[in-house]
């Protein structure tokens, strides 16, 4: 996929840290249970696949020969795999079945483990990565750019397709492996849409995309997905993708879809502003999501029982909490980023080990 991998080599683009930094806030958001009251049915339905797609926006095939499939796997086990182990133990009782509860990798292990259940989406981000690369090595083989394209779209379809067949057990599966599959389709619309806006995306210098048109965009998928709050008939009342939890799969596509595409034209409107404070905030919202993940549920439940007693409108307790959750994620990145980076996900194994 040379072509296709030509286009996502660039340097880091400022909507995409914006498209992160959206999604993150929709799923802190979405965790504040107490005020979040119906919203919670329409930000759940979309948050977590935006990360996916934003993942494969920037998504570098790395394997071109079978000995590389040992870097690639390494470099994934410490970018996501550790990080995902230390914070789970971090927040869980330490007992041996805990640690095998952790290990299994799935929403409701976490759960059973007393861990951060949020966690789930790292285990299923690896799985996924794995998925999408052997599908990018798999198209490889194909002649021809089109025909690899085709394979690619194909491919995402058919996973997209196949998700509602899947069955999902009391425990889910170990690495989230049916919601990988989940995962690895929207990883997949993500490197193609970048594939196919390259020259709008990712160059300062090419065409622009039209601002009215953005919006338009915007208001589309924004409709779109509002039909979350039609997919309620399914327990719980909103959709779970860490449980495979869809409804009518039907609408949960539309409403996913239509929420993804209001992200990232969102993303790309405020891209425009120019503000400098602006700017450098989303982008560390953007630039730091393992932190957030890892850190905002603490904030979240701590703040709830404060809010408990304070007699405030639900919109302000929400509002306030995110504000908070936010905040003191990015005062701890530093820290994390600069003494324990590890735990961010921002090492590789050959600085570990110290090869070179």
């Amino acid at each position: 996929m040379n072509e296709i991998q030509s286009a996502n080599q660039n340097s880091r683009i400022l909507a995409i840290d914006y498209l992160k930094a959206i999604s993150i806030i929709l799923v802190v958001f979405s965790h504040i249970n107490q005020y979040n009251g119906s919203a919670k049915i329409w930000s759940v339905c979309f948050a977590v696949n935006v990360f996916f797609f934003s993942h494969g926006v920037v998504f570098r095939q790395k394997i071109k020969k079978l000995s590389d499939w040992k870097d690639f796997i390494l470099n994934r086990l410490i970018a996501i795999m550790a990080p995902y182990l230390i914070w789970a133990m971090i927040y869980s009782p330490f007992t041996i079945k805990n640690v095998l509860k952790i290990a299994y990798g799935s929403h409701e292990s976490l759960s059973l483990a007393g861990s951060l259940t949020s966690l789930w989406f790292l285990p299923c981000l690896f799985a996924g990565d794995m998925l999408f690369e052997l599908i990018l090595c798999a198209a490889d083989k194909i002649p021809g750019k089109k025909g690899r394209f085709a394979f690619i779209l194909a491919a995402v379809l058919l996973m997209l397709g196949a998700c509602v067949l899947i069955p999902h057990p009391q425990n889910g599966w170990p690495f989230e492996a049916d919601v990988a599959i989940q995962a690895a389709a929207w990883i997949g619309a993500g490197y193609l849409t970048m594939y196919l806006l390259k020259n709008r995306i990712a160059s300062d210098t090419g065409k622009k995309t039209n601002l009215f048109l953005l919006i338009l965009l915007a208001a589309a998928g924004l409709a779109c997905s509002l039909t979350a709050f039609c997919n309620t008939g399914m327990p719980g009342g909103y959709v779970m993708v860490a449980e495979a939890r869809y409804g009518n799969y039907l609408l949960y596509m539309a409403s996913a879809a239509g929420g993804t595409v209001f992200a990232v034209a969102l993303s790309f409107i405020l891209a425009r502003i120019k503000n400098k404070l602006f700017m450098r905030t989303f982008q560390l919202i953007g630039q730091n999501t393992m932190v957030i993940f890892a850190v905002h549920k603490f904030v979240i439940f701590t703040l709830q029982d404060v809010m408990r007693s304070i007699a405030i409108p639900n919109g302000a307790a929400a509002a306030i909490i995110l504000v908070s959750a936010i905040a003191v994620s990015l005062i701890l990145a530093p820290i994390i980023n600069t003494y324990m980076p590890l735990l961010a996900g921002k090492m590789k194994y050959k600085r570990i080990f110290g090869e070179k």
